[in-house]
Parts: structure tokens; C-alpha cells; sequence
């Protein structure tokens, strides 16, 4: 059974693939030609066997090899992005709720409910940045679903940029910027950016 490919230049590679699994379901190509398929959007793979050719084109692997198509792709961002997002709305309200309580003494206060109801605004909007953390786990998953995990993980570090944009420019936080600061976040989307990229086999 051979991989064909042929690129957008015109090129083409023979090559020949000790195992390729073809099912109904889905396309699936073993770990051990994850080499062949590991291409950007400008390549078309074509599997040719006894059912006759079929071409793959403009699809990726995961880490196990399962072709995964651009829409999943574009899913698996759009869950990464709503996680980071989700992170930073958490960190946003843990901040505000917890620079607002009064010293606390875990033995005296929880059971106090004067002090509960005197600074319930504060505790719900700790509560409101957990919850918002476990929303952002549920969305981390169908990142994962989507993604390869070296190209998921790093949608995390988005939080940092976000999270710093806002301090600065929301009223109730009043954070100080700088350049050197401003860089590092511009460097953090840089990077982000440059790792999401197709690469070019």
C-alpha cells in the first residue's frame, strides 16, 4: 500500500507505509507514519489500497495519529481561547474578592455568620473565580480533544497577557504598566502565535 503526497508546487514523494488503517468511522494512519501527514494546509495526502484512492487534504495528526480536519482544529482553539479567557475572568475575581476581606482566621470566621453576611460580596465573587476555574477545566478538555497537547498548551499562557491587559486597564484594579512589562506580554503572544503555526515538512 503506498502515501502519496504531492505538495502545492507540484512535488511529489512516494512512499511506502508498512501500516496504514483505513476504517469507516474515521482515517486513522499508525504512529509510525505520523511523519507523512504532519504537513501544513498546503499539502494533500492520498492513500491509495483496495478500496481504491482517497485524498486527505488539508487535515492534520494528533499524537496518535487520527487525521483531525481544519473545523476541529478551529474548535480546539476556540475552547483554548475560552479557557484562557475563563482563567483570567477567575484570577480577575479572586483578586477583587480576596483584597477585600478582612484578615482572616480560618479557626474564628467561617463559622461566624456575622462576619459570613458582613462580607458576603467579597466571598461570592471568591466563589464566582472557583467556579470560573472549573469552567475553564471542562473547557481545557475539548481543547484537548481537539489539539494536539504541543500545540493546546500553550493557548494557556494567553491568560498571562490577558490577565495583565486587564489589571491595567479595568478601574477597580489600577495596575502600573511598562514597557519592559508590555514586552514580555507581546513576546508571550508572539510566541504563542509562532507555536499554532502549521509547520512545512
Amino acid at each position: 500500500m503506498a502515501v502519496q503526497c504531492y505538495s502545492s508546487v507540484g512535488h511529489r514523494n512516494d512512499i511506502l507505509a508498512a501500516i496504514i488503517t483505513i476504517s469507516a468511522a474515521e482515517h486513522c494512519i499508525s504512529y509510525a507514519q505520523y511523519e507523512f501527514c504532519n504537513s501544513d494546509s498546503d499539502w494533500a495526502i492520498f492513500i491509495s489500497g483496495k478500496s481504491g484512492a482517497k485524498t486527505l487534504d488539508r487535515r492534520f495528526c494528533d499524537y496518535v495519529g487520527n487525521f483531525i480536519d481544519e473545523p476541529e482544529l478551529m474548535k480546539g482553539y476556540l475552547w483554548g481561547i475560552a479557557s484562557a479567557l475563563l482563567v483570567t475572568l477567575a484570577q480577575l475575581l479572586l483578586k477583587w474578592g480576596v483584597a477585600r476581606l478582612p484578615e482572616l482566621s480560618l479557626s474564628a470566621h467561617w463559622l461566624d455568620i456575622d462576619w459570613l453576611w458582613a462580607n458576603h460580596t467579597p466571598l461570592l465573587m471568591v466563589m464566582a473565580g472557583l467556579a470560573g476555574y472549573a469552567l475553564s477545566m471542562l473547557c481545557w478538555f475539548f481543547t484537548l480533544k481537539y489539539l494536539p497537547l504541543n500545540k493546546a498548551y500553550p493557548i494557556i499562557s494567553l491568560s498571562y497577557a490577558f490577565v495583565y491587559l486587564m489589571a491595567a486597564l479595568l478601574p477597580w484594579f489600577n495596575e502600573t504598566v511598562s514597557l519592559l512589562k508590555t514586552a514580555g506580554v507581546v513576546f508571550i503572544l508572539l510566541g504563542v502565535w509562532l507555536i499554532s503555526r502549521p509547520e512545512n515538512t
